[in-house]
């Protein structure tokens, strides 16, 4: 395989691990799909305008022309993400904790309430029998 299909191969890589299609890139790279499509197929090499942008674009260049270092996903969305699920989950569980403390709050609200109808029901019965 010749550098420039080496090249290729990893820019699709890179694109595809971090954009869901190509035209999404295409859209953020301010491109056309045959433009990017003559990089992707190694039927031209890459300048330096392009390889700005892919830098831009948070691509690795240097992994893209050499291929030494493997290229990092977006670590970054990945922590946020995971973050924002972290946060999710800790206001759903502190939402249960209040329930549950609501829940046990009117429970023994009725039980006051069940003993209250008992005295009341006591007394007209005793008022019932003193008639």
């Amino acid at each position: 395989m010749d550098n420039k299909t080496e090249i290729a191969n990893r820019l699709e890589k890179w694109i595809l691990e971090n954009y869901k299609t190509k035209t999404a890139f295409c859209k953020d790279a301010g491109m056309s799909l045959q433009s990017l499509n003559i990089y992707t197929s190694g039927v031209s090499g890459i300048g330096n305008k392009f390889l700005n942008r892919l830098r831009e674009l948070g691509c690795d260049v240097d992994w893209l022309i050499t291929g030494r270092e493997a290229p990092l996903p977006q670590a970054t969305k990945v922590v946020e993400d995971k973050t924002i699920d972290n946060l999710l989950l800790l206001e759903f569980m502190n939402r249960v904790i209040t329930l549950e403390k609501e829940d046990e709050k009117l429970k023994e609200e009725i039980r006051t309430l069940k003993n209250e109808l008992k005295e009341v029901k006591l007394e007209k019965a005793g008022q019932a029998v003193v008639s």
